[in-house]
């Protein structure tokens, strides 16, 4: 015998399936969730665009006034003597070795 859902798919068609209230509502979560996953990727692509943009702009208005390559770009290098010495090695005292049995 064949289960009831299988028999209506068979015979009406998978356009006519009999839904729950269950299914329709994960059904709508799945398609609101990828509805927002667009909207954020949307989003996120309008703001790298926009900064992207920007920097160009930038450099090229930099071109236009100071004459200098849009391509150059500064990247400060560090000094050496920004960060601070390495500290002196402290001497090692000579011990004497402890015995652990000793009293």
């Amino acid at each position: 015998m064949l289960h009831p859902i299988l028999a209506t798919i068979l015979v009406v068609g998978l356009t006519e399936v009999p839904t729950t209230a269950q299914g329709v509502k994960s059904a709508a979560l799945a398609g609101e969730m990828g509805l927002g996953l667009v909207r954020l990727i949307s989003r996120a692509w309008v703001y790298s665009y926009f900064w992207t943009a920007t920097a160009l702009i930038y450099l090229l208005l930099r071109h236009d006034v100071d004459g200098t390559a849009w391509n150059d770009v500064d990247r400060p290098e560090h000094a050496d003597d920004t960060f601070a010495p390495e500290p002196e090695p402290s001497p090692v005292k000579d011990l004497a070795p402890v015995d652990p049995l000793a009293d």
